[in-house]
């Protein structure tokens, strides 16, 4: 009798570890997704470039976490295209291309999307650990949330006695570890293709080094970085017949500079409130701060000035959200007025 009761508390305790790690690796089977329709990259001046007698290398744009020019869904890299022009009366061979974060350590280049995400997870240890903390992911609820699954069942097992818990974890923990099992093979194994699927297009786009530009020609360079909030410099190592030379690219404020304002795309009119007209007013206006998302769309309206109070503030709420604005990053705000005449 004795041995049974141990052999339900050991199958009772396998079942919980098998709960726990099902959880906490279904957690992490979010991530990075491949977009079906890529975000439009924004042609613009290059944001940063250095030169000296024999290159001129310029950053033309850098594709950051969801940002424009976007093939992924919450990236953990970024991603730089960089032109090198041979300026010499000779070839220059670009040989490597680095970044310096803003704590001046170097970061090179990377073609695997793990190294890439570990690389991140590196750099946000580095900065928090200096007390420069700049957050470049989203949140961690899924592990928390999985922490906590896997803490109500230990906290089961260990309050119930020795013969309950084995008896009652047994009989409910087993069709739920199946459950979990079941979710986490499909989970699992959907995470693994869309993983192979990033790598093989990180490695397509990625230019392997090192590359010849000749005399008076230009060579894109595609790279792809763990994420590097405040990035302090650019570094092109290039060799040519004199020997290796190092071009810095300042990238400290260039990169950070503040988008372009969102610009007003399409809007409605708003039909005059009959509440207004029963009251005797004819005109007002409401001055409200919108909240965009990605695409522009109008998410929120927090109504900060209303003429007369109160009156037109509906109207304007509906009318507000059917307006649209150009695309940019999710969460930004602007502040429109509208007008009401009878």
């Amino acid at each position: 009798m004795h041995d049974a009761s141990v052999s339900r508390n050991v199958n009772c305790v396998f079942l919980v570890h098998l709960i726990a790690a099902a959880c906490i690796t279904l957690a992490g089977c979010g991530g990075t997704a491949m977009l079906r329709d890529p975000q439009p990259l924004e042609s613009s001046r290059a944001p940063a470039a250095a030169k000296d007698d024999r290159i001129l290398a310029s950053i033309d744009t850098v594709i950051h976490r969801d940002g424009a020019g976007a093939w992924t869904r919450d990236a953990e890299w970024d991603e730089y295209h960089i032109r090198i022009r041979a300026l010499s009366d000779e070839a220059v061979e670009i040989r490597e291309i680095v970044i310096f974060d803003a704590l001046d350590h170097r970061i090179e280049a990377r073609t695997d999307r793990g190294e890439l995400v570990a690389g991140t997870r590196e750099i946000e240890r580095r900065y928090q650990q200096s007390g420069q903390w700049v957050s470049a992911r989203g949140g961690n609820g899924g592990a928390v949330a999985a922490a906590g699954v896997a803490g109500v069942a230990a906290i089961v097992a260990s309050a119930a006695p020795p013969t309950i818990a084995g008896t009652a974890m047994l009989y409910v923990a087993a069709p739920v570890a199946v459950l979990a099992g079941l979710h986490f093979t499909g989970a699992a194994v959907e995470r693994m293709l869309i993983n192979a699927e990033i790598n093989r297009q990180i490695k397509r786009r990625q230019t392997t080094l090192p590359v010849t530009v000749p005399s008076g020609a230009e060579a894109s360079l595609d790279l792809f970085f763990p994420i590097t909030p405040l990035s302090r410099r650019t570094q092109v190592v290039y060799a040519d017949r004199h020997g290796e030379h190092r071009l810095d690219i300042g990238t400290g404020a260039a990169l950070l500079e503040p988008p372009p304002p969102p610009t007003l795309v399409t809007r409605r009119d708003p039909d005059f409130p009959d509440l207004a007209h029963r009251h005797g007013v004819t005109r007002g206006y409401v001055t409200a701060h919108l909240t965009l998302d990605r695409k522009g769309r109008v998410q929120n309206v927090d109504v900060i000035q209303s003429v007369p109070p109160r009156v037109f503030d509906a109207e304007a709420h509906w009318t507000f959200k059917e307006w649209t604005y150009t695309e940019g990053h999710p969460g930004r705000t602007v502040e429109a007025k509208l007008e009401f005449n009878r």
